[in-house]
């Protein structure tokens, strides 16, 4: 039984001639029958990755035309049935050799998406502006210079993306496209934006990053529902102060620009993370960080700062500060108590007043550092229940006898205000007495400092501060082993064990999983201790001074957050160049080991170079 007849849903496009819509075939590019087939059932066609030069015929009309077998009805229900047909709503093109999309793409008026990425266009038709139902049109690498006018047509546009082109201009028009919401230019040539830009209310992604643009329009302030606004590596040397206008932006890159300045971000209370590495910044105010209570990240890098102004405090949520390569030379100490910060990198500034061993002592024993300048008034100290405590004792332990005079050298102030209990540089190993931790555990103690003793073994007090304890410095000791209990503080964030004994660390360790730095450093570690590379989180690993020859790159790589490794002096003979691909590396130092390259002459230039040097040598 026969039926002739079209799908119920199958519509024409008005103006569209039948008799341009059947073509003679005999040359065109034939698509798999079973592929046509499943695309008049589902509205889908992918015919991606298959060379092709031109679009087929076949798919240009496959709204038009009608399958062999489509009026045919059969019991068995194999047959392509009239009924079940349905328009073309998604064609994917991808990664074909494409030079051009004909202008009966027309034909295709009901597709909602079209991916011709990784094609060669060098040009759309005018008739893409017919395509009237379209929301995403992805055009990424291919060779167009310019969009045509009729790209106003598309006003049900949400998503568009023409990165990796070769764009010189972007036509007016784009100002139509209302219900933008994701616009990607970047990779291109644009040299300057149209005003039209600020009528996309809805856009919440713009990405302009790898043009030469010089500066961007005003009017980029009235899309104040954009979120992401990413300008890096372009020639800005300007921003308007109408950027300050974007309330609800979280992220702003403007990394490799020229920037001298920045405009005050008034109104950019949301701004979660800022990137303004490699400009010509000379100065941020006060008045530049006061709108930035939100700011989580906060990149000023390779710039030309002389000085950190104490306001900084006020970024309360602050978590991650780079000042690295600028010309800083000192430092808040007030930057020792954001409580939130756990990055700040400052390689590469000619700092004066700290130390270089305490620069390398990473984020937290720097921060640590700062806060120890800080001068409070002396009156603020409170009478030491410690010594009222041994004082009210009728019957003394021999032991604390001993160490009387040295405990009361554990000053009551810096456990009350400081949360910090120190016994360090004694030469002991006697145990505190009891009540020393229990004043400890009283006032929520997050740092026990017990280096420069000789102390064996953790001292089993320290176990009733595993709630609070973030902190434990251990160096310059004589432990020769770090016991499994060392899993039950589980808020750690910095262990200091350097200058002891140890060969190897337990396994234990991997469930202190918030852990962010450790110190290793002048031990008699044979290998980077497997546990190691279970701390997703560590940002600061010191293993330098030990008996090291190999380093396990391919587990390096595997830690997301790893952004300082110190492996100086030890017995390493080659250097795998892929060291360079750790996500986050930005402070390498390879000193001391027998390697011959990289030579002393880039180890001498810093961490930067020597990461390049490595990254320049992968094979690819």
């Amino acid at each position: 039984m026969s039926r002739p007849g079209r799908g119920r849903n199958i519509r024409r496009p008005f103006g569209a001639n039948p008799s341009s819509a059947f073509h003679e075939e005999t040359d065109d590019i034939q698509v798999h029958p079973t592929l046509l087939k499943n695309a008049r059932s589902s509205g889908q066609l992918n015919i991606c990755g298959r060379n092709l030069t031109a679009v087929p015929k076949c798919v240009l009309n496959i709204n038009i035309e009608q399958s062999p077998d489509a009026g045919n009805f059969t019991l068995d229900g194999n047959s392509e049935r009239w009924w079940d047909q349905t328009d073309l709503t998604k064609l994917i093109m991808a990664n074909n050799c494409l030079t051009t999309l004909p202008d009966d793409i027309r034909l295709l008026h009901a597709l909602q998406v079209l991916d011709v990425h990784d094609n060669s266009l060098e040009r759309l038709p005018d008739t893409i502006g017919m395509l009237l139902d379209l929301q995403k049109l992805e055009l990424s690498r291919n060779q167009l210079t310019t969009l045509p006018s009729s790209i106003k047509e598309l006003t049900n546009l949400t998503v568009l993306r023409l990165d990796t082109n070769k764009m010189s201009n972007i036509p007016d028009e784009i100002g139509d496209l209302t219900n933008l919401e994701d616009l990607d230019l970047s990779k291109n040539c644009l040299v300057t934006l149209p005003p039209t830009l600020g009528n996309l209310s809805k856009l919440r992604n713009i990405n302009l990053s790898t043009n030469q643009l010089m500066t961007v329009p005003p009017e980029i302030g009235k899309i104040v529902q954009l979120k992401v606004l990413d300008l890096q590596s372009n020639q800005i040397n300007m921003l308007p102060s109408e950027i300050g206008n974007l309330r609800n932006l979280d992220m702003l890159y403007l990394q490799k620009n020229k920037l001298t300045r920045l405009p005050i971000l008034e109104n950019c209370k949301s701004l979660k993370e800022l990137y303004l590495s490699f400009n010509l910044i000379n100065e941020i105010s006060a008045d530049h960080l006061a709108p930035l209570s939100q700011i989580s990240t906060l990149d000023l890098r390779d710039n030309k700062l002389t000085e950190v102004p104490q306001e900084i405090t006020f970024l309360v949520k602050l978590q991650r500060l780079d000042l690295t390569n600028n010309s800083l030379q000192s430092l808040p100490n007030e930057i020792g108590l954001m409580e939130n910060l756990r990055n700040l990198q400052l390689d590469g500034n000619p700092i004066r007043n700290i130390r270089r061993d305490i620069m390398r002592r990473g984020t937290v024993g720097l921060m640590k550092f700062l806060r120890s300048r800080i001068q409070d008034p002396a009156a603020d100290a409170p009478a030491s229940p410690i010594m009222s405590t041994r004082k009210a004792s009728a019957a003394v332990e021999p032991t604390a006898t001993a160490v009387a005079e040295d405990v009361n050298s554990i000053h009551p102030h810096d456990v009350c205000h400081f949360k910090n209990l120190t016994y360090s540089n004694k030469q002991s190993t006697a145990i505190l007495p009891d009540d020393v931790w229990e004043f400890a555990v009283k006032n929520r103690v997050n740092t026990v400092n017990l280096g420069k003793n000789c102390y064996t073994t953790l001292p089993s007090g320290m176990l009733k501060l595993v709630e609070t304890l973030t902190e434990i410095h251990m160096g310059f000791n004589k432990l020769s082993s770090i016991p499994p209990e060392i899993c039950k503080y589980t808020n750690l964030l910095y262990l200091d064990i350097r200058n002891n004994l140890l060969k190897d660390l337990p396994a234990e360790l991997s469930e202190i999983v918030n852990l962010r730095e450790i110190n290793l450093s002048d031990n008699r570690f044979p290998v980077i201790p497997s546990v190691v590379y279970e701390l997703k989180r560590l940002e600061i690993l010191f293993v330098n001074g030990n008996k090291i020859e190999e380093v396990d790159v391919e587990r390096l790589q595997q830690m997301p957050e790893l952004a300082t490794l110190n492996l100086q002096n030890n017995n390493i003979s080659h250097i795998p160049p892929e060291l360079a691909l750790i996500p986050k590396l930005t402070f390498l130092q390879l000193e001391g080991n027998p390697f011959r390259t990289p030579r002393p002459a880039i180890l001498a230039k810093g961490s930067s170079a020597v990461i390049d040097y490595l990254r320049d040598r992968i094979v690819k």
